[in-house]
C-alpha cells in the first residue's frame, strides 16, 4: 500500500465469502504489456491478451497454465526475441485446439512474429 492508498496486486487473489464446496481458483494470467515494446508490437500483444481474456472460460485448465507461462514472456521487451517467438508459438498451439480462438489468435501470433523481424 502506498501513501496515496493505491494497492498493487501481483498474481492470484482469492476471496471466499461463505458458500459450500468452494473448489478451484480463477487465475488472472494477463501480464502488463511492456511500455518498452514498439507501439505496433504493444498494440498487437494487447489485442492478443484481450482476445484470450474474452475466451478464457473456453480454455482447458492445463492450457491456461501453458498460457500463464507464455504470456509474460510475450509481453516483455526484456526477453530475447527467440524466447518470445517460442512463447508465441505455444500460444498458437493452444489456440489451435480451442474452437473459438483458433484462427483469430493464430493470425495475431503470426502478425506479432512478423513484427519481431527476422529470426
Amino acid at each position: 500500500m502506498t501513501a496515496e492508498g493505491s494497492s498493487y496486486h501481483y498474481g492470484d487473489v482469492v476471496n471466499l465469502h461463505g458458500g459450500h464446496h468452494n473448489v478451484g481458483i480463477q487465475h488472472h494470467w494477463s501480464p502488463p504489456v511492456s511500455r518498452e515494446l514498439p507501439d505496433d508490437q504493444r498494440a498487437a500483444v494487447e489485442q492478443l491478451l484481450e482476445l484470450l481474456r474474452q475466451h478464457r472460460d473456453e480454455i482447458a485448465a492445463e492450457d491456461q497454465e501453458e498460457l500463464a507461462e507464455a504470456l509474460p514472456v510475450i509481453a516483455s521487451a526484456a526477453r530475447p526475441v527467440p524466447e518470445r517467438r517460442r512463447a508465441l508459438r505455444r500460444v498458437a498451439g493452444v489456440a489451435a485446439t480451442t474452437a473459438a480462438l483458433g484462427q483469430p489468435v493464430v493470425d495475431l501470433v503470426n502478425g506479432i512474429i512478423a513484427l519481431l523481424g527476422p529470426a
